[in-house]
């Protein structure tokens, strides 16, 4: 879940997604709680979160498992 401080606009912020290849397979613009893993299949991928600027704030990694 992404959840943020008072006082930040989650407008003003970038995720994008990346699978175990390297390749981008999400660029979501603006921080939402809503997303679920759509139609991407089971696996480890890689997500930076960016400013308005384009600056890398953080990073990590994701796991996406469905019963």
């Amino acid at each position: 879940m992404v959840s943020c401080r008072a006082g930040v606009d989650p407008a003003g912020y970038r995720i994008q997604l990346y699978n175990s290849a390297g390749g981008r397979v999400l660029d979501m613009d603006g921080l939402r709680q809503d997303f679920d893993g759509g139609s991407l299949p089971d696996g480890v991928y890689w997500w930076v979160l960016e400013d308005s600027e384009g600056h890398a704030l953080q990073s990590g990694g994701l796991t996406i498992r469905r019963k």
